[in-house]
């Protein structure tokens, strides 16, 4: 999918032409207006879970899970990426 190329469309046509833009948000995504406005992205299935997994979490220093706290302590630095090196 090439995210650099949007569609654009206003909301009264998409509804007009649904099947169409689901057809063509496999390709690319489509931009859907509302009173001349972007309010909604229209995108293939397989890019909407792509960009699910790609989520971050985050998380205070009270509600760090046991398994990420110790993956953090016990990280180290590869070397050549220190100023002590």
């Amino acid at each position: 999918m090439n995210l650099f190329k949007l569609i654009d469309t206003d909301a009264t046509d998409f509804a007009k032409r649904a099947g169409f833009y689901q057809d063509e948000a496999i390709r690319n995504p489509v931009v859907i207006s509302k009173n001349g406005r972007p309010k909604t992205v229209l995108v293939a299935y397989d890019e909407f879970i792509r960009l699910r997994e790609r989520d971050r979490r985050s998380f205070t220093i009270d509600d760090i899970p046991d398994d990420i706290a110790d993956a953090i302590l016990s990280a180290e630095v590869p070397k050549g990426l220190t100023d002590t090196d």
